[in-house]
């Protein structure tokens, strides 16, 4: 009974965690529609860009977590706009005294620290450009904001959108003779780098009528990685990836700046972000090994309460003489202890079982036989000998 009960908890638990799983997965709340994200399909929407990358093998997903949580490693984060949420420090309140001494005391200021500043700091977005990877933006007022301002990039400060390119076809090429046509909007292009800026072009070229160095592409090297600043980024959009040369122009700077082979389209910079829940820390690379324990400890109760098999026996015990000797054996022993009333019961009882099969009335008799005490070998013998004699006339 203990058994049939604990087999059906252990079913019904098993059902009740399935059905949780799924209702986990069914109930997520939808991300709402935003312009620019690898989750809309809406013709503003980039789900094209993210499904063209994956088609052809690249790891391409759409980043929700934080900013301290980016790879440490050579990937490309393709932004659609500058975050919206930004680590503004407060200003330092106004020092009264010398202003002499305040022009001593004026010091350059440093820039923060990310672990200072939590997960969320702008500051995190410099350190995964510093160790390796590339971080692709449209340049406008609000980009030079984040990636001077707040990331602390001057070198960024050195690249200008064109504020009177008019909107139309562009033929650009590259430093390897590469040439593509891009549909950009007005004020779409950069200015060429100024001499002595570490910015250089990527992708440049002109219109259709005339040659020129309108610049879609600039790249700003930062340590080990770089920012890539595009003149215009609508042409990735769902409704006009398909047009031109621009899925391939998308293509390309992936293939070039993706080191690791990962594309992450940030989804943070657009307000979707999603704090890591308790089964996501759990399922970190930190803690996977110490969580994996739990569905292990799991199945194996399950196994036990809801699977109970039969397991074999220990063999019984071979005797390691013959009844007779042992017989002989404690015979010998009770005799030398002067047991000889504990001799005299089996003898009686064996009799009479064997009467009880042939005959009751012989067996009656023995019954009637009144037990003496047996205190020698001759008592033993005479008991015997009326026992036999007993046996003999029931034939």
């Amino acid at each position: 009974m203990r058994t049939r009960v604990e087999r059906i908890l252990a079913i019904g638990l098993l059902a009740f965690l399935l059905g949780l799983a799924l209702a986990a997965q069914f109930l997520q709340p939808s991300s709402d529609t935003v312009d620019g994200s690898a989750a809309s399909a809406e013709p503003e929407g980039r789900r094209a860009l993210l499904l063209l990358l994956r088609d052809l093998g690249i790891r391409a997903e759409a980043w929700s977590g934080s900013p301290g949580a980016l790879p440490r490693e050579g990937a490309l984060l393709w932004l659609a706009r500058s975050p919206l949420q930004r680590s503004e420090e407060p200003e330092p309140a106004e020092k009264k005294g010398n202003p002499a001494d305040e022009s001593r005391e004026a010091k350059p200021a440093r820039a923060p620290s990310p672990a200072a500043l939590g997960l969320r700091s702008s500051a995190h977005y410099r350190r995964f450009v510093e160790e390796g990877g590339t971080l692709v933006l449209r340049q406008s007022d609000e980009a030079r904001k984040f990636l001077v301002d707040e990331m602390g990039l001057s070198a960024c400060a050195d690249v200008h959108a064109s504020r009177v390119a008019k909107a139309g076809l562009r033929h650009l090429g590259n430093s390897r003779g590469e040439v593509l046509d891009i549909e950009v909007r007005e004020g779409g292009v950069l200015l060429a780098p100024d001499t002595g800026s570490t910015a250089y072009a990527l992708w440049w070229g002109g219109t259709e009528s005339a040659a020129g160095e309108d610049v879609l592409a600039m790249v700003v090297p930062e340590g080990s990685g770089q920012v890539v600043l595009l003149g215009d980024d609508a042409f990735l959009a769902n409704g006009r990836i398909g047009e031109r040369d621009h899925a391939l122009f998308a293509v390309r700077l992936v293939e070039e700046f993706a080191r690791s082979g990962r594309v992450l389209l940030d989804e943070y910079a657009l307000g979707l972000w999603h704090p890591r829940t308790a089964m996501s820390l759990l399922a970190s690379p930190s803690l996977f090994l110490a969580s994996l324990h739990l569905p292990v400890l799991l199945l194996l109760f399950l196994w036990r309460s809801a699977w109970v098999r039969e397991f074999p026996r220990d063999p019984p015990a071979l005797e390691a003489v013959s009844p007779l000797v042992r017989a002989r054996s404690l015979a010998a022993l009770l005799s030398r202890a002067g047991r000889f009333d504990l001799l005299a019961r089996p003898l009686r009882e064996e009799t009479l079982r064997r009467l009880e099969r042939r005959s009751r009335t012989s067996a009656a008799r023995v019954r009637a036989v009144p037990e003496a005490t047996c205190r020698s070998t001759a008592d033993l013998e005479r008991l015997h000998e009326s026992l036999r004699a007993v046996e003999r006339e029931a034939g």
